[in-house]
Order: C-alpha cells, then sequence, then structure tokens
C-alpha cells in the first residue's frame, strides 16, 4: 500500500520549470531566503550558487565598517547599517563590536580591510619581563593577523608571514599596508595580500607581496614584477579585490597595479588618459573594475569602467571608459564646492551591486552620516 502511494505520488510542480524560469522566480526573494532554498534540490542549489546568476540574486548589504581616526575610540572602528530586519529577510544583527574576539588578550586591534563579510584585523599583545626586584619593563609581542566574520562570529589567527606586520620603522621593511580578498560565490578560501616596501626617501615603493591562502594555511613570497612594466610602484595608500586578482592605486604614474591570489599574474595598467593631476581611487562594483577622480577645476567627479577592449587591432586588450561624470554639488545637494557643508564630505565607498556611491560626513548627525 505504501509502495503504491510513492508511485502515484507526483514530483513536485517546480520540477517541471525551466531553469530561465526558475532564476526569474528567485531574483524576486531576499536574502536569507535565498540561502534557505540552497537545500531544497541539487538543482536549486546549483542555479543560486551559479556564479552566472549571483548578480541577479538578491545581495543584500547590511553595513558598513570603517576605520575611526580617533585613536582613542573603542573600539577603533565604526559600523554603519544600511538595512533592516524586515527588509532583508530576518538578517541576525552583527555583532559590530567584535566581542566574540579575545579582545582583553589583546593589546592593540586595527581594522585594516573588509571583504564580502569578512573583516582583517592587525592585533598585538604586551607581555611584560620584570628585571631586578621592582623593575618591569613592558614589551609588545610581534603584530598578527587575524580574520573574522561578525556574522557568523568565527575567526581564525594565520601564522606569521616572512616580514612581520605592521613594521614601519626606518631599519625595516615597512609592512603596515595589508588587504583582504574573498569571494563565496567562488570559493570559500580568503587571501590576505601584504606588501613589502622599501623606503626610497618620501615614498615607499613595493619590492614583494606576501599573499596567504585558507586554503594551504601557507604564506607566498613574491618578489614583486611590476618593475617589467614600471621602473617603481609607489603604493597610494588604497587596494580593492575582484575575480581572485588585488588591484592597487599608485602615484606618480597614477596607474593601477594588479596581483592575482597565485602570484603568478603581474599587471600595469595605465591611468585613463584624461587623468593628469592627483591621485585616483580605485574600486569595484557590478563585479567591474573602477577608476574614480575627482576633478578639482570642473569640481566633478569622474568615473571610468575597465573594459575588455573587442577591437584586435588594438595593442590593449582593456581601457577604460568614462561611465559618469557628475557634479558634486549636484551629487551631494549641498551648494557648491566653497561651501561650508562640503569641507567635511568625502567618497569612502562604492556599492557592490548597484550604481550607488556612499558619503561620510563627520560632522553630521549619527542618524544622517552616510548618503
Amino acid at each position: 500500500m505504501n509502495c503504491d502511494s510513492r508511485r502515484r505520488r507526483s514530483p513536485s510542480p517546480a520540477a517541471y520549470l525551466p531553469d530561465d524560469l526558475l532564476v526569474e522566480i528567485l531574483t524576486r526573494l531576499p536574502a536569507k531566503s535565498l540561502c534557505r532554498f540552497k537545500s531544497v534540490s541539487r538543482t536549486w542549489r546549483d542555479l543560486i550558487s551559479n556564479p552566472a546568476n549571483r548578480f541577479r540574486f538578491a545581495q543584500t548589504l547590511s553595513g558598513l565598517f570603517f576605520f575611526h581616526p580617533d585613536h582613542r575610540a573603542r573600539p577603533p572602528w565604526r559600523f554603519c547599517g544600511f538595512s533592516s530586519p524586515e527588509r532583508d529577510g530576518g538578517l541576525s544583527t552583527v555583532d559590530t563590536a567584535l566581542s566574540f574576539l579575545p579582545s582583553t588578550s589583546y593589546s592593540e586591534m586595527e581594522l585594516l580591510d573588509s571583504c564580502n563579510g569578512l573583516l582583517l584585523l592587525r592585533c598585538s599583545c604586551s607581555s611584560r619581563s620584570r628585571h631586578g626586584r621592582r623593575r618591569t619593563r613592558t614589551t609588545t609581542s610581534t603584530r598578527f593577523y587575524v580574520v573574522c566574520n561578525p556574522a557568523t562570529k568565527s575567526w581564525v589567527v594565520l601564522p606569521q608571514p616572512s616580514y612581520a606586520p605592521g613594521e614601519s620603522r626606518a631599519w625595516c621593511k615597512n609592512t603596515c599596508n595589508a588587504a583582504l580578498g574573498f569571494d563565496p560565490a567562488v570559493s570559500p578560501h580568503f587571501h590576505v595580500f601584504q606588501l613589502v616596501q622599501h623606503d626610497d626617501q618620501c615614498y615607499d615603493y613595493v619590492e614583494a607581496v606576501d599573499i596567504y591562502s585558507s586554503d594551504t594555511g601557507r604564506w607566498a613570497l613574491w618578489k614583486s614584477r611590476w618593475s617589467e612594466h614600471y621602473m617603481n610602484i609607489y603604493f597610494a595608500k588604497q587596494m580593492t579585490y575582484l575575480n581572485g586578482v588585488m588591484h592597487l592605486a599608485t602615484i606618480y604614474d597614477n596607474a593601477v597595479a594588479s596581483v592575482d591570489v597565485k602570484g603568478q599574474s603581474w599587471k600595469v595598467t595605465p591611468a585613463p588618459l584624461r587623468v593628469k593631476d592627483g591621485c585616483g581611487r580605485i574600486a569595484q562594483s557590478q563585479g567591474r573594475l573602477l577608476f574614480v577622480h575627482h576633478d578639482y577645476p570642473g569640481d566633478a567627479l569622474a568615473i571610468y569602467v575597465l573594459d575588455d577592449n573587442e577591437d584586435q587591432q588594438s595593442s590593449s586588450k582593456e581601457e577604460w571608459t568614462l561611465k559618469r561624470r557628475i557634479s558634486m554639488a549636484d551629487l551631494l545637494f549641498i551648494g557648491p564646492r566653497d561651501s561650508p557643508r562640503r569641507q567635511g564630505y568625502s567618497v569612502i565607498a562604492f556599492h557592490p551591486h548597484s550604481d550607488s556611491i556612499i558619503f561620510y560626513d563627520p560632522v553630521a548627525d549619527p542618524e544622517k552620516k552616510f548618503r
């Protein structure tokens, strides 16, 4: 009887839906529901996990972590939430203070970078050594990296790289700059890029890159091969990760230097020809690399996109295309450049899944600091 009933049981109507229609239905779901529906069937799981579909699905940006310049503030970072539980499908509250970390044993914690839900911190511990009957000297141990997920409260301490993190003394290699690379739609593993810089009078040029892989649990030190393209690469304090490649903004030549997670591909992409003065800012949005330049004479924000060049006769496979040029006064709705209201505003991020720019106003009310 039970066997007959099982034979007569009809498959779910969803099983007869074509993949294109099913994907169209799934795009209308909130992020948390989409994650739950991965367990419905293998077909649903494959469709939801397919990189070709990921940008069509809900990509909820729940908030933004950013470094706070006030070193007296604890913790030395801030979090601004962008979505409510009703909007994002009931996502749990993020532990913005990172209280799950053993902070009592860390004398310092610096927020260096974030990427797709993970944070990169540089921490240090203090130890005391006693000399004589009453004399006590406090020393700080070697700094180390921690990668954590505020949503799941999971964290890991990374092994030491080839050069100690956070060094900036004149007789040491400069290792103050590091960035995080993570794309959960492609791989569950993350990478950390530590720049090894050499003091060259006013600026430090990049001599090597130490790359950590959570897959192998090891660091790999790679001597810079950017010198094959340019004499030296001078880092402009800003990096962004996209499609397995870390991109660095540079000064002097105003180019973008890139290296992949395996340390095999090194590339230097010249900045747009129209950009001559100052340093540009790089970012990624909707799967594309952006070069953003503030044109001060015109008081406008010029946004370039790096596109594949389909012209086979061109010597370059990629070229910058001006996507948009926006008047700062029109963008912020707060008056001309010399307006007192304009002095504090700065671009801090680009929305990863939409045409939105996030500005920060340090003098505004807490609820209006971001727009």
